[in-house]
């Protein structure tokens, strides 16, 4: 039997509950057995994801290029 930890909602760079506190369970589907969930998010959960990524998008767009390009290898390098 495997267990999922519980899945949050990653928002403005925390983990969060949903704010209706409701989840989805994670069914196995071999044995119907719920092995985990994940918040389920609404409305205002996805305002609030809106909000936080305009706020990233307005810092991200006073970045210059070079800096976003030195940041980008990074990733990349960190993903190989």
């Amino acid at each position: 039997m495997h267990t999922y930890p519980d899945v949050r909602l990653f928002i403005g760079g925390e983990w969060r509950d949903a704010l209706a506190a409701e989840t989805i369970a994670v069914v196995d589907p071999a044995t119907e057995e719920v092995i985990g969930c994940v918040a389920h998010a609404r409305h205002a959960d996805l305002d609030l994801a809106l909000e936080a990524a305009d706020k990233g998008f307005t810092l991200w767009r006073q970045t210059s290029a070079f800096d976003r390009c030195k940041l980008m290898r990074r990733a990349a390098d960190i993903l190989r």
